[in-house]
């Protein structure tokens, strides 16, 4: 969940990023572990983390009191009391800590795309032994291109020059490799993300045919919090949410992960 980050020196103060706040990521982490998964979350450093995410408007500052003791030193003396009304945020709070106590859910922060690639692979492998029984949920913004290791300057690129060319590499498709090699068995889900309405079906379902797996979450940017389409090699399903349901503040994601659910129930039972 969340972007991924390109660097342009080995030494790293330049880099390209491919953001995203990770909110789809961390808002289906939730409802699948509702569902009763056991969720690895692999993030983006300071990318949203699931029911952390509900908090992001707090001050942690506000929460803490500081006096001095007799020796005129700075304490911190503790936690203060919160007071809040906002029942979403108490529930959040409940879920988070039921879900850490019962081993429900471990959280892993990386930020480059090197960092991602390698992190990734090191879990699916050790996923691989669950078969089918393991689901991949792809939901990082990935980087599609960048610069290889032996093409970046060991310190800063000096800014002296008034131009800077760089010639980027086209990031390997890690999906077929994932698929044929690091978890064959596990129920993949990817993401196609497009602002062209028309070509958004056809490389969805392009992405099914070459690399064989089971589900393509197709969504426009202009729309992509309310309406989603679920594109499998059998067909597509529109999810998309009721003008109700955005007026209290439902999330998509639910909708998602609850179609998910039901085509993996299924996959596993074949």
């Amino acid at each position: 969940s969340g972007g991924t980050s390109v660097p342009l020196e080995r030494n790293t103060v330049r880099f390209i990023e491919n953001f995203s706040s990770g909110k789809r990521g961390s808002a289906s982490a939730e409802y699948f572990i509702r569902c009763g998964y056991i969720v690895i979350f692999l993030f983006r450093k300071s990318s949203l983390q699931p029911f952390q995410r509900h908090w992001r408007s707090l001050n942690f500052l506000d929460s803490l009191e500081c006096h001095c003791n007799s020796d005129n030193e700075a304490v911190i003396t503790g936690m203060l009391l919160l007071k809040i009304n906002n029942p979403k945020l108490l529930t959040s709070l409940q879920c988070y800590q039921q879900a850490r106590s019962q081993g429900k859910l471990l959280v892993i922060d990386y930020t480059t795309l090197f960092d991602y690639l390698h992190l990734l692979h090191a879990i699916t492998k050790e996923l691989k032994v669950f078969h089918s029984r393991a689901l991949v949920y792809l939901a990082a913004a990935v980087s599609d291109f960048y610069l290889p290791l032996e093409r970046m300057t060991e310190h800063k690129i000096q800014s002296a020059n008034e131009k800077l060319t760089i010639q980027l590499e086209a990031v390997p498709k890690m999906l077929k490799v994932l698929i044929d090699e690091w978890i064959s068995n596990a129920y993949i889900v990817s993401f196609k993300l497009e602002t062209d309405q028309k070509i958004l079906i056809e490389k969805a379902q392009r992405s099914l045919q070459k690399y064989s797996h089971q589900l393509v979450i197709a969504n426009l940017l202009q729309s992509r919090e309310t309406r989603v389409v679920m594109v499998t090699l059998a067909g597509q399903e529109v999810i998309e949410m009721s003008n109700d349901e955005i007026e209290s503040d439902k999330e998509i994601e639910e909708k998602i992960i609850s179609y998910i659910v039901m085509k993996h129930q299924h996959y596993v039972s074949l």
